[in-house]
C-alpha cells in the first residue's frame, strides 16, 4: 500500500508539471515596455495609469489619484496617445488633477493629440520645466495647470477650452506665451507675477478679463484690450510698473478698484468715450502719468482714484461727476489746477492731502458744495483758491467762513 501510495503522487506531480508548461501565459507580451503592478495604478514604462471606461487611460500622479502629495516623476516624460494593456488598447485621454504636482525632477513633458482633459493643478510647481505645447484637443484646462513652474519660458496653448483660470500665475520666467481664439475668458490670477512677460497677445474672441490677471507683470510693457471688453477689473493690472501703453477698447464702461495702481511707467491712457466709472485707487501711483482726459460720460471717481499721480499738473472733471471723494488727489505734488463740473455736490477737503503747489479750484455752480470738516493733512488749506460765479461770492464766502481759503468771484 505504502508503494501504491508513492506511485500516484509521483503522477499527481507530473501530472501538474505537465498542465503548467502547457498553459497559456495571461500576462500582456508588450515589447519594450514594463507593467508594474502598484497600490496606487497600474505602472507602465514609469507612468502611472488608471483605466475607465470606453477603454480610456488616465494619466495619475505617483501616490494615486486621490493623495495630492508631490509626484516622483522624473526626467523627459513622453505621454503616448494609447497603451496595450489586458489584451486591449486604452487611449490616454485626460491628465489627473495633481498628476505632475510638484515633480520639481520633470526636465520636458510631450502631451499626445488625444489628450482631452487636463486637471487642476496638473503641472503645479513643475520647476524643471522650459516650456509646453498644450494639444488643440484639449476641451477641459483645469485650474492653476502650470502654476509657480517658475523656469517655464514658452507655452502654446492650443486647445478648446474657454476659458484659463490661474493657468500661469507666479510663472516668473515666463516670455513667451500663444493662446488660440478659442479663449473668451480670463480667469483670476492667469498671469499674476509672471514678472519676465514683456508682452502678450490677448486674441480677440476674450470678451473678459478678470481681477488680478496681470498683477504683478513688472516687465509688461504694452498691451491691447480686446474690443467688447466692458470692465477692467479690480487690480487686473496693478504693480505692472514697466507699462507705459496700454489700449482700451471704446467698449470699457467701467475702471474697477486698482485696475491700474502703480502702473508707474505710464505717462499717458486714452479713456474710452463711455466710461461711466473710476474705482478707488484705480490709477494711484501712476507716478509718471503727466495729462489725463476724462469722457464727458464718467459720473464717478472713487476715493484715492489719482493719488501719487505726482506729475499730473491739471484736471478737469467731468460735469456729471457730483463729488470730489477721499484722498482724490493725495500725493500729486504738482497739481495746480483742478475744474468741478457744474453738478458738483460734495467735497472732501482731505483729498488735497500732500499736494504741495498752490491751487487753484474752478467751481461753476451756483450753489457751494457740501464738504466734509476733515482738514488736509501735510497741506496748508489757504494755499487754495476757489474761483467761483461772479454772482455766487458772497454765498461762498458764507458757506466757506469756517475755513482758511481764498474765493474769488471771476467766473
Amino acid at each position: 500500500m505504502r508503494i501504491r501510495y508513492y506511485e500516484l503522487l509521483f503522477c499527481t506531480i507530473l501530472t501538474y508539471l505537465f498542465c503548467c508548461s502547457c498553459s497559456k501565459d495571461t500576462t500582456p507580451e508588450i515589447e519594450s515596455i514594463t507593467i508594474v503592478y502598484n497600490p496606487y495604478g497600474i505602472v507602465i514604462d514609469n507612468i502611472h495609469y488608471r483605466f475607465h471606461d470606453y477603454n480610456k487611460a488616465t494619466v495619475i500622479n505617483t501616490n494615486g489619484e486621490n493623495h495630492p502629495k508631490s509626484s516622483n516623476y522624473s526626467g523627459d516624460i513622453v505621454i503616448p496617445s494609447s497603451i496595450e494593456y489586458d489584451g486591449q488598447t486604452w487611449i490616454v485621454n485626460e491628465i489627473y488633477s495633481d498628476a505632475f504636482l510638484g515633480a520639481k525632477e520633470m526636465t520636458s513633458i510631450s502631451l499626445p493629440e488625444s489628450i482631452e482633459i487636463i486637471g487642476d493643478h496638473a503641472f503645479y510647481g513643475c520647476t524643471g520645466l522650459t516650456s509646453i505645447v498644450i494639444p488643440q484637443n484639449v476641451r477641459e484646462f483645469g485650474k492653476e495647470a502650470l502654476a509657480k513652474c517658475i523656469n517655464l519660458k514658452t507655452a502654446h496653448v492650443h486647445c478648446n477650452v474657454s476659458y484659463l483660470d490661474g493657468t500661469f500665475s507666479g510663472c516668473s520666467n515666463l516670455q513667451s506665451v500663444v493662446i488660440d481664439n478659442n479663449i473668451k475668458e480670463i480667469k483670476e490670477y492667469t498671469f499674476q507675477n509672471c514678472s519676465s512677460l514683456a508682452s502678450i497677445s490677448i486674441p480677440k474672441s476674450v470678451n473678459r478679463i478678470k481681477s488680478f490677471t496681470f498683477s504683478g507683470c513688472t516687465n509688461l510693457s504694452a498691451i491691447s484690450i480686446p474690443e467688447g471688453i466692458k470692465n477692467i477689473e479690480s487690480s487686473t493690472f496693478q504693480d505692472c510698473t514697466s507699462l507705459t501703453d496700454i489700449k482700451i477698447p471704446n467698449s470699457v464702461e467701467k475702471m474697477e478698484d486698482k485696475a491700474l495702481m502703480n502702473c508707474s511707467s505710464l505717462s499717458k491712457i486714452n479713456l474710452p468715450n463711455i466710461l461711466t466709472e473710476i474705482g478707488a485707487h484705480a490709477l494711484a501711483g501712476c507716478s509718471n502719468l503727466k495729462e489725463i482726459k476724462l469722457p464727458n460720460t464718467l459720473t464717478y471717481i472713487g476715493a484715492y482714484a489719482f493719488a501719487g499721480c505726482s506729475n499730473i499738473k491739471e484736471i478737469k472733471l467731468p460735469d456729471k461727476v457730483r463729488g470730489i471723494e477721499v484722498c482724490l488727489f493725495q500725493g500729486c505734488k504738482k497739481l495746480e489746477s483742478v475744474t468741478l463740473g457744474p453738478e458738483i455736490f460734495t467735497i472732501s477737503w482731505d483729498a488735497f492731502n500732500d499736494t504741495g503747489q498752490p491751487i487753484n479750484i474752478y467751481c461753476y455752480t451756483l450753489r457751494p458744495p457740501r464738504y466734509d470738516l476733515e482738514q488736509p493733512m501735510n497741506y496748508d488749506i489757504n494755499k487754495i483758491t476757489f474761483h467761483v460765479p461772479k454772482s455766487a461770492v458772497d454765498e461762498y464766502k458764507k458757506s466757506y467762513s469756517s475755513l482758511n481759503i481764498n474765493i474769488v468771484g471771476d467766473l
